[in-house]
């Protein structure tokens, strides 16, 4: 019969491979697609948890635990140990376990109890920082928390009129002296410096003087 003719066909290396090289490009695709829909649904998840924070109702605060939220940010005090202690705020534990706000009505024991503690050891520092802050809480605020803040200022001021005056009780005599060599030295303070009286402090004080 007719002899056939072997044909070799030869094959580069790189030709061979061509497959190989398609289903890794295939399975890289695959991987990067997948990869991307895990994204997506990351980021659906995501969207979904905002959505369902949104619909979750904000407690509403009554007027008096409003002014507990204000008066605080101004003093750094609080009545509830814990609490004080995640905020870290300063501790104040009074005599009597019916007051637990800070508000306008407490105000004045509340300090009074912080003012006389050994624990302050710079009652008038202590007190100039409060007003700072009072002052900056003010700045945009509402009517109702301006009202709040309106008297804590004079709150405020009256202890720091207390914390210089030599007849005072409320604190040591060592106290008043620090207080009032601090008070002649941030009143002769240029004005333009953030360490000087604050607003409205010398008028507050004035008008304390004039109450004696």
């Amino acid at each position: 019969g007719d002899k056939m003719e072997k044909i070799t066909v030869r094959v580069s290396p790189q030709q061979a491979h061509v497959p190989e090289r398609g289903a890794a490009r295939a399975s890289s695709a695959k991987k990067k697609k997948k990869s991307r829909k895990n994204e997506i649904t990351a980021m659906e998840l995501e969207k979904k948890k905002k959505a369902d924070d949104a619909k979750i109702p904000v407690p509403t605060l009554t007027p008096d635990q409003q002014q507990d939220q204000w008066l605080r940010a101004i003093l750094k005090l609080g009545l509830d140990k814990e609490e004080a202690r995640k905020a870290g705020h300063q501790y104040v534990k009074l005599d009597s376990d019916d007051v637990k706000l800070i508000t306008t009505d407490t105000l004045d024991l509340v300090l009074l109890s912080h003012v006389s503690s050994p624990t302050l050891t710079a009652p008038f520092s202590y007190l100039l920082s409060c007003y700072r802050r009072a002052n900056t809480e003010a700045k945009g605020a509402g009517p109702d928390k301006m009202k709040a803040i309106a008297n804590a200022l004079e709150v405020i001021g009256s202890y720091a009129f207390l914390s210089l005056n030599p007849q005072s009780e409320v604190v040591t005599p060592q106290q008043i002296k620090e207080g009032q060599e601090t008070f002649i030295r941030l009143l002769s303070a240029d004005r333009r410096l953030a360490r000087a009286l604050p607003d409205g402090f010398l008028n507050n004080m004035a008008s304390n003087f004039e109450d004696t």
